[in-house]
């Protein structure tokens, strides 16, 4: 019954695949967990990403969408609802916490040029800068 409720509101069980959630600027493609574990990427990126993607959101609808380019991890609202700014905050937060864990830092931008992303990936939010 909670499932066919969850259907019925539009509420997705489940965390959506990679693909769906994570792009690679410089290749332009989307980003698979078996690319993530690859050599193409750090030795941390599969566990980096994964963390992202587990993050909390409202009623699951994990709106976020994150362009890997280098040392900027740019976030994307694919989902505008009423949820949408705390989903962000939450997701802004997680991309900071994880450059902590990693014995770095992270500084927030909001760029003027907005980078070319997949249409699906929704709106430009923010810039995540590691050092």
């Amino acid at each position: 019954q909670n499932e066919r409720l969850k259907q019925m509101m539009g509420i997705q069980s489940g965390r959506f695949p990679f693909d769906q959630i994570f792009y690679d600027a410089k290749s332009k493609k989307r980003i698979s967990e078996k690319d993530a574990a690859s050599s193409e990427y750090p030795p941390y990126m599969k566990d980096f990403l994964a963390a992202l993607r587990s993050g909390p959101s409202a009623i699951n609808l994990q709106p976020w969408r994150f362009m890997i380019d280098g040392n900027d991890v740019h976030l994307f609202d694919a989902k505008f609802n009423n949820y949408s700014p705390f989903d962000m905050g939450i997701a802004l937060a997680n991309l900071h916490l994880l450059a902590e864990f990693r014995g770095g830092n992270c500084t927030f931008e909001i760029r003027n040029k907005v980078p070319e992303a997949p249409p699906s990936f929704g709106t430009y939010i923010a810039t995540a800068v590691y050092h």
